[in-house]
């Protein structure tokens, strides 16, 4: 990457990232003047966003959709594109020799920011369903210092000395990151050799040195290789729904059979002139039907 692009945070690459994923695309089949252009019109949306880790460094997912909105316009079932992204300026620059100059002499070499930018991509219908093989890779990707590539390096390089005998290996770093072994105790030099350049270690634009020692008595495999280094947040698909009216109780109230639970309670002592009548949403209890009152007895006129 170069300066421009480095010096922009992770949110805002991945806002040009979504709006760049929209957007018409041409393309021109045929040659000469029977040549025709093809344009497809693209959207894109961004679903969520979290922070995540990559071992000691941290970095950005996100999940986009993408749509082909010629097909949403013949077929409104037609599905969205679904990608998981994990973005992360890694903690080492890459250094690259110019074409007039050489690694030790010349102009010095010119520095590149690196971005790591890993994708997952797949139907909606079947994203999640594969989406674990996309964690079980980024399990499997490691940031590795000069140290820890030495330490990986064990356990090929047990193979080039004598098991019970510990062993020393030195090696130059040059400012590219290009490895040349310096020196070697109980290991054989062309075996190392072999082993060693076959990594590129991390270039800082100057030449170190880097040393290791290894017990080939004891396990050689890295305690870090086989933990997991990854972690992210990842939005729920769905947010949880709210509990129905129907489901609401009210503690403490006897009600009778059928009531509506949601209706609020009459009052203990209706005012005075009659019952107040029942709310419109209330549902009145069954009464037993009592008889007819007799009528009133004939006054006597004076």
């Amino acid at each position: 990457m170069d300066k421009r692009l480095a010096d922009k945070e992770l949110r805002v690459l991945l806002n040009d990232i979504v709006e760049n994923a929209s957007g018409t695309r041409s393309l021109f089949i045929g040659f000469g003047h029977v040549a025709a252009g093809v344009q497809k019109r693209y959207a894109s949306r961004l679903l969520d966003s979290a922070e995540a880790t990559l071992g000691e460094q941290k970095g950005l997912a996100a999940t986009i959709e993408r749509a082909d909105l010629d097909q949403l316009q013949l077929n409104p079932k037609a599905r969205w594109r679904r990608s998981r992204l994990f973005m992360m300026h890694m903690p080492f620059d890459y250094y690259v020799a110019e074409a007039t100059g050489s690694e030790f002499g010349g102009k010095p070499p010119h520095k590149y920011r690196v971005l790591l930018l890993v994708e997952y991509t797949n139907t909606p219908e079947d994203f999640d369903a594969q989406y674990p093989d996309f964690l079980r890779l980024m399990g499997e990707v490691h940031v590795l210092t000069d140290a820890m590539l030495l330490e990986y390096m064990g356990d090929s390089l047990a193979k080039c000395g004598d098991k019970a005998k510990p062993a020393v290996m030195s090696v130059f770093v040059s400012p590219l990151g290009n490895g040349t072994v310096k020196g070697v105790k109980e290991l054989e030099p062309l075996c190392a050799s072999k082993v060693a350049t076959t990594y590129r270690f991390g270039g800082t634009g100057q030449g170190h040195d880097v040393e290791r020692n290894y017990d080939f008595a004891k396990p050689l495999k890295p305690a870090w290789l086989t933990a997991g280094a990854y972690t992210e947040q990842r939005a729920p698909e769905k947010p949880a729904e709210a509990a129905k009216p129907d489901e609401t109780t009210t503690e403490g109230t006897d009600q009778p059979e059928g009531a509506d639970k949601t209706a609020p309670a009459a009052p203990t002592d209706p005012p005075a002139g009659g019952a107040t009548p029942p709310p419109s949403n209330a549902k009145a209890a069954p009464r037993a039907a009592s008889p007819a009152p007799a009528p009133d007895a004939p006054k006597a006129k004076p």
